[in-house]
């Protein structure tokens, strides 16, 4: 759950359910979607990545170590203190973000100048590794750091505008054939639409041993109320026949493994 916090009083909001991402892939970061890729934000050669593709993201590469040079051991340390005095954001953060004390491994994820994003506990490349991992947010008010929110955090791609995540849930495919047909749903609160007319082409990533698909769609316009979402059956033309090769959905990262049935 995403804690939401305001400079002069704490909102609890409910975002996208999201958990700690494990490294449940295989999949090789060398063969993820290019720059060629519809809608997924590239920079510097690496796919950007953010706790469920929402918002400006960051680099995998900077997750096992953070941003240097941003804040000092010491200056994190006053910052976690600052926050667990706070009577606005201390009784939550005790309970969830420090309950161990304020010596917690930490990084900088992400310094846009007045604010920062902190991923806290251990982090890989494949990003955060359990439960006690969170991801925190934090804003540069009167010249001291405030926290504006925190949360468990489920990595995807971030993104461009026009374009909202479709998960891929199974696949279905004659082993000798040159189509798989995927189960899909769109991630979003849609109202229950029907997903067909908003589709996109799906982006496929084909190795040897494995096929990634990532698949999005037109974003709603306006308010939406979450019924759940239709999942939907397309069918994908793959270069050659699947084989024993395994199929991953890209909304994941890294790609997690689509069941078979």
């Amino acid at each position: 759950m995403w804690r939401a916090i305001g400079v002069t009083a704490v909102a609890v909001a409910v975002a996208v359910a999201v958990s700690a991402c494990t490294a449940d892939s295989a999949v090789d970061p060398e063969a993820g979607p290019s720059n060629d890729a519809p809608f997924v934000v590239t920079a510097t050669g690496e796919v950007e990545v953010s706790c469920g593709g929402h918002g400006p993201g960051w680099a995998p590469s900077v997750m096992p170590e953070g941003v240097p040079g941003v804040l000092t051991d010491d200056e994190a340390t006053g910052i976690f203190s600052d926050i667990l005095d706070d009577p606005r954001t201390g009784e939550e953060a005790q309970l969830s973000l420090f309950g161990d004390g304020v010596d917690v491994e930490w990084r900088v994820l992400r310094d846009d100048g007045d604010t920062l994003t902190l991923g806290l506990g251990h982090w890989t490349e494949q990003g955060p590794t359990g439960a006690g991992d969170f991801l925190l947010d934090l804003e540069r008010v009167d010249g001291s750091w405030r926290a504006t929110g925190w949360g468990d955090c489920h990595l995807s791609p971030v993104l461009t505008e026009g374009a909202a995540w479709v998960e891929v849930t199974g696949v279905r495919s004659d082993p000798e054939g040159s189509t798989l047909t995927a189960q899909i749903h769109e991630r979003e609160c849609t109202s229950a639409r029907d997903p067909e007319p908003f589709l996109h082409d799906p982006y496929l990533v084909e190795t040897s041993d494995s096929v990634t698909l990532y698949w999005t769609s037109e974003p709603l316009n306006g308010a939406a109320n979450c019924q759940g979402n239709p999942t939907v059956e397309r069918v994908v033309e793959l270069q050659e026949p699947l084989g024993s090769r395994v199929v991953y959905d890209g909304f994941h990262y890294p790609p997690r493994e689509v069941p078979t049935n």
